[in-house]
């Protein structure tokens, strides 16, 4: 009899340290599902916030060809501004050579009239 119950003291001793190991086993299982979960959360943070990067560094590259295109256009508008101004100031002085020797011919034109007169 005594030896009865103290098989069944003994048993039910065990039942509850297994029923306590199963409630710490999934006590850990939950933790490290938290942790896993958390990690990966932070993991996503981050690879978030490095496609930000790129994007704004692309953003930015982008932005600076624009910058550095449209400096160049302009560079070609001003010189073919300069250009053109040059074209023009060569242009004006053929005009005036051409005047100044027609100018020139007349006065010798004038000259060898008077001396044939």
């Amino acid at each position: 009899e005594k030896e009865k119950e103290q098989q069944q003291l003994q048993q039910e001793q065990e039942r509850k340290q297994k029923q306590v190991q199963l409630h710490e086993q999934e006590l850990k299982r939950e933790q490290e599902k938290e942790r896993e979960q958390k990690l990966k959360k932070e993991q996503e943070k981050e690879h978030e916030a490095e496609q930000a990067a790129e994007k704004q560094e692309e953003e930015q590259e982008e932005a600076q060809d624009e910058e550095e295109v449209q400096e160049e256009e302009e560079g070609e508008e001003a010189q073919a501004e300069a250009d053109g101004q040059e074209d023009d100031k060569e242009e004006e002085e053929d005009e005036d050579e051409d005047e100044d020797e027609k100018e020139e011919d007349e006065e010798e034109d004038k000259e060898a009239a008077e001396e044939a007169a």
